[in-house]
């Protein structure tokens, strides 16, 4: 495995933010980010399809798809996100077999939902038992369109998140990054709390 080369990275830092400097990052420190994403993250699953949301940063749906290792995956992408398509593939073309591509508005959280909704009961996808949806990239309405929808079908909600954020640079520091599994709020204690009171008889 790869570790994190911190003479690179503090290299990287002192680039001026252009076109050199993202391929710098791709070609001599995203690789090492790659392989301790995974050696730290290993879901307690295996999934039949994992669906994400494409926003600008490829880097976290390739850290996420690497990770939960589904050979099927679904990128909903917009007009804006098309162009790094080819990337996210290209980059993960050894562990997904099949790729389903929905192009979707990112204002419309309803119509990521109903997107969402129609390929997990399409005839490819209607069969899988386990399924994960990865809401890092994109907007909020996005994120919020497609956590509601996998809250609903149902699904595993899966997030990259970071433990050290670089706000002059708007990137994580390499080697931050992580997995995290979000609750589903049909599982909270709220909810479930909630819930049994209805069943209660009044009296």
């Amino acid at each position: 495995m790869r570790k994190i080369d911190n003479e690179l990275v503090e290299q990287w830092k002192n680039m001026p933010r252009n076109k050199e400097a993202s391929d710098f990052y791709d070609d001599n420190i995203f690789p090492s980010v790659k392989d301790v994403f995974i050696s730290r993250h290993k879901p307690e699953k295996d999934y039949d399809g994992l669906i994400l949301t494409v926003g600008f940063s490829p880097e976290p749906l390739i850290l996420s798809i690497h990770a939960i290792q589904s050979t099927r995956i679904g990128l909903l992408y917009t007009p804006e996100t098309e162009r790094l398509l080819e990337r996210i593939q290209g980059e993960t073309e050894t562990i997904c077999s099949d790729v389903d591509l929905r192009e979707i508005d990112g204002t419309n959280p309803n119509g990521i939902y109903e997107t969402i909704w129609e390929l997990r009961f399409s005839d490819d996808w209607k069969e899988f038992e386990n399924i994960a949806v990865d809401i890092t990239g994109g907007k909020n309405s996005m994120a919020a369109g497609a956590a509601l929808a996998a809250a609903v079908i149902p699904a595993d909600i899966y997030y990259v998140d970071t433990t050290n954020y670089l706000p002059e640079l708007h990137v994580p520091e390499p080697g931050s990054e992580i997995l995290k599994h979000l609750e589903s709020p049909f599982e909270s204690n709220a909810y479930k709390s909630w819930s049994a009171s209805l069943l209660k008889p009044t009296l």
